[in-house]
This record gives C-alpha cells, sequence and structure tokens, in this order.
C-alpha cells in the first residue's frame, strides 16, 4: 500500500502531478538518503556553469508550414526526415534504420500549430503518469502509473547543461565526497568530430533524474533538437509499459531498439568503439568505481563500465568548431544542405545507438541498480 509525502514534486510544471510514493516501512529512508522533495524541478534543461549560452540563444530557421508537417514540403524534416507518425509514436523505419539520423522537431519560430503538428513531441513533456518510489538496495527511482505503447516518448533527462571543465570539478567533488553523481555526457560524431553535452539533474533536474540503471532497460535515450543546436536528452519506451513497472535505461548507452516488435527486445550489446584516449580513462575510472563498489557491496553486484571521465577543457574550441558545422546542417542560418556522404550523423559506431556516458557511482541507500 504506498502513501504519498509530496503530491507533486514538479510543483504543477508537468502535465500530470509527479508524487513521491512510499510504501509502509520506507519512511526511514527519507532520513538516511536524500530526500527527492529537495530537487529544484525544471522541465527541460537550463544553463549552468560554463554552459555556451549563445547557442542557446541562436534558433535555426522554422518552417512556413500552415497545416501538418510533411517531409515533402516543411524544412524541418527535409534534411533528416520524420522520426514520428502522427501519433507522437517513433516510426519503425526510423527505428529499423542502420545509420542514426537527428530527430529535429519543430521549433517557436516554425509557423505549424503546437497541437496539430506531429513533429513537435518532446517539447510537449510527459506524456504519462508517473511517481518517485524507493526500491530495496538501489534507493529512489521511477514508476510508471498508466499503461503506455513501445516507442512512445516517456521524459526528458533534463538539468543544468554545463561544459567539460565544469563537470570534471563536480565530478571531482562528488567522488571525493561519497555523494551520488548523476552527470551524463552525451557524444555525437558527425563531420568526422564530435562533440559532448554534459547534463547534471543532480540539484536541478525533473524526474529522469529517478531513473536507475539496468543491463536490460525498458527505455532507450535519444538526443533531440528544438529550436537550438544543443540536444535534450529524451527517454523513449524500448518496449509497452504496464502500470506499476520501474524505468530504467542503460547507462553505457548500449541499448538499442528491437528490429521485431514482435520479436521481443535485442539486448543491449557492447559495441562501442571506444578511443585510445577513452581506453585509458575508462581503465582508470571503472577501476575506481568497482574499488567503490566493492567496498560497498562486496563485489556481489555486475559491472558496468563507466566509460568516460570528462577530457581536458582545451578541447572545447574544437567543440565550438564542431557545433557550428552542426547548426549549418540544422538550417540555423536558413540553407537547406543535405549531408554529404563524409558528413554523416553518428550519435553512435552501433545501429539506433547513441555514445552515452555516464559519470556516476553512488554511495549509502542511494544505490544503482545494476541491471535485471
Amino acid at each position: 500500500m504506498h502513501f504519498s509525502i509530496n503530491e507533486d514534486i514538479s510543483d504543477g510544471i508537468e502535465k500530470y502531478p509527479v508524487p513521491v510514493l512510499l510504501e509502509q516501512g520506507d519512511e526511514a529512508c527519507i532520513k538516511t538518503s536524500w530526500n527527492p522533495t529537495n530537487l529544484k524541478y525544471v522541465k527541460t534543461n537550463v544553463p549552468g556553469p560554463g554552459c555556451n549560452r549563445e547557442l542557446l540563444s541562436e534558433q535555426y530557421v522554422g518552417c512556413t508550414c500552415e497545416k501538418d508537417c510533411e517531409v515533402e514540403t516543411c524544412s524541418c524534416l527535409q534534411n533528416f526526415g520524420s522520426a514520428y507518425d502522427t501519433n507522437g509514436i517513433l516510426t519503425e523505419s526510423f527505428v529499423k534504420q542502420q545509420t542514426s539520423k537527428p530527430i529535429l522537431e519543430c521549433g517557436d519560430d516554425c509557423s505549424c500549430k503546437m497541437n496539430s503538428c506531429s513533429n513537435r513531441v518532446v517539447q510537449k513533456g510527459v506524456t504519462a503518469k508517473f511517481g518517485v518510489c524507493y526500491f530495496e538496495g538501489k534507493g529512489f527511482g521511477l514508476k510508471i502509473l498508466e499503461n503506455l505503447q513501445r516507442c512512445s516518448f516517456v521524459c526528458e533527462y533534463a538539468g543544468e547543461i554545463v561544459d567539460r571543465a565544469e563537470a570534471k570539478k563536480r565530478l571531482q567533488v562528488t567522488d571525493s565526497s561519497g555523494l551520488s553523481n548523476y552527470l551524463i555526457c552525451l557524444r555525437e560524431h558527425v563531420f568526422n568530430g564530435d562533440i559532448c553535452t554534459f547534463v547534471d539533474p543532480c540539484c536541478v533536474g525533473n524526474l529522469g533524474r529517478f531513473i536507475n540503471h539496468s543491463c536490460d532497460p525498458n527505455l532507450i535515450m535519444l538526443p533531440v533538437r528544438i529550436n537550438h543546436s544543443i540536444p535534450r536528452l529524451a527517454l523513449f519506451s524500448r518496449k509497452d509499459l504496464k502500470v506499476g513497472e520501474e524505468l530504467t535505461f542503460d547507462y553505457s548507452g548500449n541499448a538499442t531498439f528491437s528490429c521485431d516488435q514482435n520479436q521481443g527486445l535485442a539486448k543491449p550489446e557492447g559495441r562501442y568503439q571506444e578511443s585510445q584516449e577513452d581506453q585509458e580513462e575508462s581503465a582508470v575510472v571503472g577501476k575506481r568505481a568497482s574499488k567503490m563498489r566493492r567496498k560497498r557491496n562486496g563485489n556481489t553486484q555486475k559491472n558496468f563500465t563507466i566509460k568516460n571521465l570528462c577530457r581536458s577543457s582545451h578541447k572545447l574550441s574544437k567543440d565550438k568548431i564542431f557545433a557550428m558545422k552542426l547548426k549549418r546542417n540544422l538550417n540555423i542560418s536558413g540553407s537547406v544542405s543535405q549531408p554529404s556522404s563524409s558528413e554523416e550523423y553518428h550519435p553512435s559506431v552501433g545501429p539506433r545507438r547513441i555514445c552515452l556516458h555516464l559519470l556516476r557511482h553512488s554511495s549509502g541507500s542511494s544505490c544503482l541498480d545494476m541491471g535485471s
């Protein structure tokens, strides 16, 4: 039997209330672990220390569609095609594609209407009701409170957008203090280069902050762009979700959609090819994380790879150059250009996967779910 200690941690920001639901006996966890009601709630990402506010303020040129947007006529869809059907669900053709393509939604500068355009999904917010619950051995997590079909948008993983230097600083602080760290780094490969987006929902975030890890998750994270070149981290369902099911995603970013929805889910495979620098960083961070888990859990839980520690800040200039190239292809300058074969977009090296690096460890009662 659940009871609520907070009816809505979003304080009316979300479409539906986000309650904190506890069972009898869970009250003690509030005294010994971080209280979810202390979160400064935001609906989507906000600029944090080091965030390039110039990129946030620059909008790409919107479409002039008067009715529903179609690939043949909508400038927002002509470069990369449509990811959604008319009901806002990821299409099977998008899910099955072997080469990843960016998702670019219509934005504030577009003529199409919010309620009638099928290319506006993530910006509309959550599509179902959710509750924050306490899970023994894992800490707080997120449950879905109603059924939701496969390939539906669930929620964003929102927080502060920070630069590499600030991300590294925060990781060092939480690492030395033994506190939980929720920093996530999205790395996208395009134009023979890459760019990283760092999001930290630790103190400023949304309901996505509470979603635990699983090696066989029911959610997958995809980058979605709205208005500008900095992506939002959107979570979509990999399968039909049932009432009361805990939501999880793979922190390593190795999860894929099943190629055939009737064949069940394709389990995540570690196919991400790391550079030599990444491998060296993975070894250092992985050893540190493994040592902490052995100390905390007697080395009884499954290991997972923390693939990336923030690199030195000298690469920021390269990121800015890459961002300009990305903006060009996203039509921010007003031109519509189809990327050439040498300028393909790859969120990861595998089919329908993004390269996620979660700089996360935990201690105390806020433990990670290391997989089912």
